[in-house]
């Protein structure tokens, strides 16, 4: 799979722990973590790309863990369908950050 588009941003991947800025949020007190991807230069561009979608959505970020670039990923690791599939839209789409299911902490 070719992830790279024409403007040398590569799909990258990682963990990111969140936590809801508003107590009426669906994501618990204690947070959450979420598997995101998106089109970076790298780990420091996808960092900041990843914090600015989560204020969007009025979550901040708390940690990112496992950052790198999606072809080292699947190298690696059994990468699940759905994620290979975020990964594939997103060089289609030119889509700067897509997250998997949010998973919330008990």
């Amino acid at each position: 799979m070719n992830i790279k588009n024409r403007y040398c941003l590569e799909v990258w991947i990682g963990l990111a722990k969140v936590k809801a800025n508003d107590p009426n949020n669906i994501i618990s007190a204690n947070g959450s973590f979420v598997n995101v991807l998106g089109l970076s230069r790298n780990k420091n561009d996808f960092r900041k790309k990843v914090s600015l979608a989560l204020k969007t959505l009025g979550l901040e970020l708390k940690a990112l863990e496992d950052a790198e670039p999606f072809s080292e990923r699947i190298l690696k690791f059994n990468v699940a369908p759905s994620l290979k599939n975020i990964a594939k839209n997103i060089v289609t789409s030119g889509s700067l950050i897509e997250f998997g299911t949010f998973h919330t902490y008990d």
